[in-house]
């Protein structure tokens, strides 16, 4: 395992030294990785522990401290072309002046893949490497509290003195039922920077407001706690 780090380490410089020197030379091709292969991976079972990352726009080969290939980072380097079936993911990653590199990932099971590296015309080939779903080293100690409270809990009501429908053109008021230090009114998802206050009236003959429905939501804030309610108002003609 020693010489697998060598020769990440030595990969790695490369392609560091690439960055600076080598640009692309062909438009990139390289696409998603499937979605069998997305998620966290790990030969855990084997030192040093190499760990695999690979989101729907990434992938990352990296020891717990050092990461070895990013293929965003690659992607600035090589022209990159994939080959893709129902098991097989392969990355060709090809640049003037460097090594081909070529990453072969294969599901083995849902819980199983393998990693191979080429690195063309060298002798650092790499794999292949088992790996199987990473899991967070360390133990979770949790206490919990499941003592009583009999205090029943803050709860913001809303209430309109017009109930149910409503034709246009009502005057309306919308009020919160807890005493604060602040009100804020949202009037389909807009907030009503005029309006601070416990009560809300409403002109339903005003713009915004039309025909149908209409969300009104406060947020009330007191001795920093937070509460929210929405009321409906229902328009009709």
């Amino acid at each position: 395992m020693k010489k697998l780090l060598c020769i990440f380490i030595v990969l790695s410089t490369l392609i560091l030294i690439g960055c600076e020197e080598i640009q692309p030379t062909v438009a990139t091709e390289y696409s998603q990785p499937p979605s069998w292969l997305v998620g966290k991976w790990s030969n855990s079972s084997q030192e040093p522990e190499y760990i695999l990352e690979v989101t729907s726009e990434n992938i990352t080969i990296y020891l717990p401290d050092e990461t070895i290939f990013d293929f965003i980072s690659l992607d600035t380097i090589y022209h990159m072309t994939i080959v893709e079936n129902a098991s097989l993911f392969t990355v060709t990653a090809d640049a003037s002046n460097l090594p081909t590199l070529t990453f072969i990932f294969k599901k083995h099971s849902p819980t199983s893949i393998e990693i191979t590296i080429d690195c063309q015309g060298t002798d650092n080939d790499t794999g292949p490497i088992s790996c199987v779903p990473y899991i967070e080293s360390g133990e979770l100690n949790v206490e919990i509290d499941l003592t009583i409270d009999d205090t029943p809990p803050t709860v913001l009501s809303l209430s309109c003195n017009h109930a149910g429908s409503l034709t246009a053109g009502t005057e309306v008021t919308i009020e919160a039922d807890l005493q604060a230090d602040t009100y804020a009114w949202y009037l389909d998802g807009e907030y009503l920077s005029g309006e601070s206050e416990k009560v809300l009236s409403v002109n339903t003959s005003e713009e915004p407001l039309s025909i149908g429905s209409h969300s009104i939501i406060c947020k009330v804030s007191e001795n920093g706690y937070a509460y929210f309610d929405r009321y409906t108002l229902v328009i009709s003609e």
